[in-house]
């Protein structure tokens, strides 16, 4: 998303919320799933500000599990002009005998910045 200030009087407050589902299917060992999302200010690989993560780890035998929710990160640029770019950024941390489903519909994923209030 690009936001652009034609004056340095405000700040910029971006808000990324992604739902994302993990889950295993009967593992016989350990399941792991974890994830992370967050807001890349002029960069696609750098989070800035806060990170939204989320995830389960269970230890056994014949476990069915399914964890599901919503993570939400945010930043707040400080004042600037000029043209700047806001990137969601999604990050799969671990995955062991687990599935992970991200969800990249309107109503999976919001990317909003707010200016002025």
């Amino acid at each position: 998303m690009t936001v652009f200030a034609g004056l340095p009087e405000e700040e910029f407050e971006i808000f990324f919320k992604q739902y994302v589902q993990g889950g295993s299917a009967s593992a016989t060992s350990q399941v792991i799933s974890q994830w992370r999302v967050g807001i890349g200010w002029n960069a696609t690989n750098a989070y800035s500000g806060m990170i939204g993560e989320a995830g389960q780890r269970i230890d056994g035998a014949s476990i069915d599990m399914l964890l599901h929710g919503t993570s939400e990160a945010s930043y707040t640029a400080s004042a600037a002009i000029g043209i700047n770019v806001a990137t969601s950024l999604e990050q799969m941390i671990a995955l062991n005998n687990a599935s992970m489903t991200w969800y990249g519909t309107s109503a999976g994923m919001q990317l909003v910045a707010r200016y002025m209030g």
